[in-house]
């Protein structure tokens, strides 16, 4: 008897290890294809940009998640998720699309022809005007279709970009 109790404890860290791979949530490798993103996996790529991230949810029928992401005092943006699968908690849906969006008010507002020209610089960002007068920018991001997490990650630190590079032509 006492040797079924020794083998059972030789054995007992391979029982450990393969517990701790089945309940280890698993990371998509950079070169894995996705179809989208939940708002924790997003959370991660954009705090690795020296964000801070806050998940909070739209309330409505749908209750799709959005994130805030600050990095004071510089920049301050929104993204929204749509497209989100049924299952799983909410911060953990995959949704299809995600939307980066960020806004801000200038004095003077600038002129429509130099929205035009940063717009044809071929960025990720698309600069417009709000009815109030405000200069916002937008980008769109469709994951459906596929891409690497890398692809992705690449696109933040695109839009990140785009953002530094919109206040420094639009906030004077």
């Amino acid at each position: 008897m006492a040797t079924h109790y020794r083998r059972a404890w030789r054995l007992a860290p391979l029982a450990v290890l393969a517990l701790a791979v089945l309940v280890t949530p698993q990371r998509v490798r950079a070169d894995e294809t996705i179809h989208g993103v939940s708002a924790t996996e997003l959370r991660e790529i954009i705090l690795a940009r020296q964000f801070t991230v806050e998940i909070s949810f739209t309330g409505d029928a749908n209750d799709e998640p959005y994130i805030l992401a600050q990095n004071w005092p510089a920049h301050t943006f929104l993204v929204t998720f749509e497209g989100c699968g049924p299952h799983g908690d909410a911060v953990r849906r995959v949704c299809g699309r995600i939307v980066f969006y960020d806004s801000v008010t200038t004095m003077p507002t600038p002129a429509p022809e130099s929205i035009d020209a940063w717009n044809t610089a071929g960025r990720l960002g698309h600069a417009f005007l709000e009815d109030n007068g405000d200069i916002a920018i937008e980008a769109a991001i469709e994951l459906s279709g596929g891409m690497t997490r890398a692809e992705l990650e690449s696109m933040v630190e695109t839009w990140v970009e785009d953002i530094r590079e919109y206040k420094k032509a639009f906030v004077k």
